[in-house]
């Protein structure tokens, strides 16, 4: 199961960070912040089905709000 919301998981940590870095220099809301957001402004969240069959997801690591488009 996975336990946390990565910015970029494909990316190196290094390249994560320095994102996130920026993300906090610019004052934006953490990627957590903005998921949280969107669920409780009733925004549609969709699992991207490529990325769920490249790492392998399944609906139990979705974080609260997401959900499976459905699609192979």
């Amino acid at each position: 199961m996975i336990n946390d919301l990565k910015c970029l998981p494909d990316q190196p940590q290094e390249t994560q960070d320095k994102v996130l870095a920026r993300m906090e220099e610019l004052n934006l809301p953490m990627p957590e912040d903005m998921l949280l957001m969107l669920h409780m402004e009733g925004a549609n969240l969709l699992a991207c089905p490529l990325n769920k069959n490249i790492f392998e997801f399944s609906e139990v690591d979705f974080v609260e709000g997401v959900t499976d488009t459905g699609q192979p």
